[in-house]
């Protein structure tokens, strides 16, 4: 564990500000929810909560069948990172963080289909942000909503040069989307 030289008070209703510094490097939000965890030495560990974190398991065997249906390159996110991808090397995106232009797109609770002329940035690594067009030729986002709050998103994509997307990959992620949503509500 890191020390990060910050020191806070607790106040009288037992709250912590956590620094803005620490906020915008852990993509931490206003709304975002934090799970509290203590450790065998008696410390006390925030965690970011992801609602589709807690069904890893099940997004990634629905990444698997939804690549094997449509033969093409799907990755399902939470608000922060991938949490499943089928139909490539798993090394390329797992646990990736997502780009500040995907944030912005999943924010406007719409699906986008975006082909090879279009940049977005998907993933950023440590140091530098690795774009959809250096993978992908097309691509499809869809958010996952749970009352009208986007907690994800699913990416259909492939790297075939030449090929576009349209109304058939925008459906079939927005159904798979409204499935992952009522699975969060059940």
């Amino acid at each position: 564990m890191n020390g990060t030289g910050i020191v806070r008070k607790v106040d009288e209703l037992g709250r912590v500000v956590i620094p803005k510094e620490l906020r915008r490097k852990m993509h931490i939000r206003v709304g975002d929810e934090m799970e509290i965890f203590v450790n065998d030495k008696g410390e006390v560990l925030l965690k970011k909560h992801s609602s589709l974190g807690d069904l890893e398991y099940f997004a990634q065997t629905y990444a698997e069948s939804l690549a094997e249906v449509s033969e093409k390159i799907i990755c399902i996110t939470d608000r922060d990172k991938v949490i499943a991808v089928s139909g490539a090397p798993p090394k390329d995106y797992q646990y990736r963080v997502l780009g500040t232009n995907l944030e912005t797109l999943m924010e406007e609770r719409k699906t986008f289909v975006i082909n090879e002329k279009d940049k977005v940035a998907m993933m950023r690594g440590k140091e530098k942000e690795m774009s959809f067009e250096a993978k992908f030729t097309a691509f499809v986002l869809a958010p996952i909503l749970v009352e009208a709050n986007p907690l994800g998103m699913i990416i259909i994509a492939t790297r075939k040069n030449g090929e576009k997307f349209g109304q058939t990959e925008k459906q079939l992620a927005e159904a798979g989307a409204l499935y992952l949503a009522k699975e969060l509500q059940a």
